[in-house]
């Protein structure tokens, strides 16, 4: 519908902003990978609180960005067993 009526959006998605909050809980930090398992290479350890928004939700590990400021930065997975919500 956005390109129909020239709209950069069409106000019914939801954006970035909207997506889910969580925290990282685990007192020696969350490891952010490049992929979904421990196989995959880590990216950063994400400190315990650092908040994360949900991109993608598949299994036991999650996708998610790390939120620094109210901005989205860093995107890998992680496991969800070690997120509770904000």
């Amino acid at each position: 519908r956005s390109l129909v009526f020239g709209r950069a959006d069409d106000g019914d998605a939801a954006g970035p902003e909207d997506a889910p909050r969580w925290q990282v809980r685990s007192a020696s930090g969350l490891n952010l990978r490049d992929g979904p398992g421990t196989e995959n290479g880590i990216i950063k350890l994400l400190d315990d609180g650092t908040e994360v928004a949900v991109v993608e939700q598949p299994g036991t590990w999650w996708m998610v960005a790390e939120v620094v400021d109210g901005v989205e930065r860093d995107t890998g997975w992680v496991h969800s067993r070690w997120l509770q919500p904000a």
